[in-house]
């Protein structure tokens, strides 16, 4: 893949996200909403994780518009970003072999690596926050934050 002003590595590129998305939810007028990339809905911007580094990076204009990684206005290898922007979006649904197919990385079948993917999207699927849990992030299901986290640090076991 080509030069891209984001992490090509699957932990890095994960807690990346992870970073921006804490961010975009502390700021007013921004709600968490794994069901869309990049929209404003009654003048409030809904994000989720990709949709997050969009924001972080100035990758779309401010908030008036429903944007998706292709709408992207950046003077860089737009497709290697757009990659990267759908592997966050596999990983935030669990989706982690996936994910490395979008970032170019090749996992042989029955080495360590395919086994932290494999259990990476167990804990995903495990760890689906309730509705009714102060964790919740509306929209499309996802685990907690803290789970992603686990998620890199394991992922940084194998190199990934």
């Amino acid at each position: 893949m080509g030069t891209s002003v984001l992490p090509n590595v699957m932990s890095d590129l994960l807690e990346l996200a992870l970073n921006e998305t804490e961010k975009a939810a502390a700021e007013p007028g921004v709600q968490l909403d794994m069901s869309k990339w990049y929209l404003n809905r009654d003048g409030v911007c809904h994000v989720c994780m990709a949709g997050a580094v969009m924001r972080g990076f100035g990758m779309v204009p401010e908030c008036t518009v429903e944007a998706e990684p292709y709408m992207l206005t950046m003077s860089v290898d737009q497709r290697s970003v757009v990659d990267s922007l759908h592997a966050i979006d596999e990983m935030r649904g669990g989706y982690f072999f996936s994910a490395a197919h979008f970032l170019g990385i090749h996992i042989r079948e029955g080495s360590s690596e395919w086994g932290v993917l494999e259990r990476a999207g167990y804990m995903v699927d495990e760890g689906v926050v309730p509705e009714w849990e102060a964790d919740y992030v509306p929209g499309e299901e996802c685990a907690a934050i803290t789970t992603y986290r686990e998620i890199v640090s394991l992922l940084r076991t194998v190199g990934l």
